[in-house]
């Protein structure tokens, strides 16, 4: 997860009921973020405003940005499982990973290793699928990632490598 981020995990953190919207609009204010500005009441950021300096500034896509104001405390929590997949996966001799497999004896694909893993207790491995809050296979990833069916198919499907 990037600083900019990690500030405003902080600031969801410390306030409480604190929307994405809200969170925004704090960071805004935030010393921590002095290239993040309100100029009359909006965010700006360099000669961007609304949404779309906040969007430049945390580097979110569109969808990204939607889904931080609807959820903030959801996203920030997503961005970092996904920054803990990266560390798992940089951990897995790649003579390991099996793109074709959720998990085997020998070898495993990214979310096959994601739910071995004790730093993602809530993702496992259940009847040889991911599973996560009552979800199973590609709903379970969706959800426990937040990411979209393209999204994950384009980082988890051996097709698209």
């Amino acid at each position: 997860m990037n600083k900019r981020l990690e500030v405003l995990d902080q600031i969801i953190s410390e306030v409480p009921n604190c929307t994405g919207e809200k969170a925004i609009l704090l960071a805004c204010q935030d010393s921590r973020l002095p290239e993040l500005t309100l100029h009359r009441g909006e965010p700006l950021y360099k000669n961007m405003y609304k949404s779309s300096a906040i969007r430049a500034f945390f580097n979110l896509t569109h969808s990204q940005y939607l889904e931080l104001l609807e959820d903030g405390a959801g996203f920030i929590s997503r961005v970092k499982r996904l920054g803990v997949l990266h560390q798992i996966i940089s951990e897995v001799p790649s003579r390991l990973i099996d793109l074709g497999q959720w998990e085997c004896d020998t070898a495993a694909c990214a979310v096959g290793w994601a739910c071995r893993d004790s730093r993602l207790p809530e993702l496992r491995i259940v009847d040889g699928f991911p599973y996560y809050e009552g979800r199973s296979n590609w709903e379970a990833v969706r959800e426990f990632f937040g990411l979209t069916s393209t999204e994950a198919h384009h980082l988890f499907l051996s097709a698209n490598y």
